[in-house]
């Protein structure tokens, strides 16, 4: 019974750090929507800080989320090794965990997974607005750091990448 109330805590920390996350991912999706919209609205790049404070408040939240990450993988390195398994894969911890908890570790995994897919299609359309602005300024004859603007995008997107959670 003591080992089954040590499965049910590190479950709830787990849903709790996976809430944690949602909130900053739903925060990232805002962003994502702002950045869009500001970057439709924008006839040219004017500075290279344009840049910056798009992309500023992101850092921040995937500096956060890596913290959040870095927690979730001790959170369930240890329950696995309570539970004999060597892999966090949800179809894997059917059965081995109360349904309720289970079935709550499914629908915010599901809704973290919309969320990110989401942002992705945010980035994307982003990255093709800069596209675009970087295009027009290079037309318009003026210098433009094509590499540094590219460069500041796909850091901010690998950061990303790399605060994805794992699950199935």
């Amino acid at each position: 019974m003591d080992m089954r109330n040590n499965h049910d805590k590190l479950i709830e920390q787990l849903l709790d750090n996976f809430a944690q996350q949602q909130n900053l991912y739903e925060e990232m999706l805002q962003l994502a929507r702002e950045q869009n919209e500001t970057l439709a609205r924008t006839e040219t790049i004017i500075n290279e800080n344009v840049l910056t404070i798009l992309l500023e408040p992101r850092v921040e939240l995937m500096e956060k989320l890596d913290h959040l990450n870095q927690e979730n993988r001790a959170l369930q390195q240890r329950l696995l090794a309570g539970l004999g398994m060597e892999e966090f894969v949800l179809s894997q911890l059917k059965g081995k965990i109360s349904s309720d908890q289970w079935q709550r570790l499914q629908e915010v995994l599901a809704y973290l997974g919309e969320l990110l897919q989401e942002i992705a299609a945010k980035d994307a359309v982003s990255q093709k607005e800069l596209q675009r602005l970087i295009r027009q300024r290079e037309c318009a004859g003026r210098q433009v750091s094509v590499q540094h603007a590219s460069s500041a995008y796909q850091q901010t997107m690998e950061r990303s990448k790399k605060s994805r959670f794992t699950g199935e």
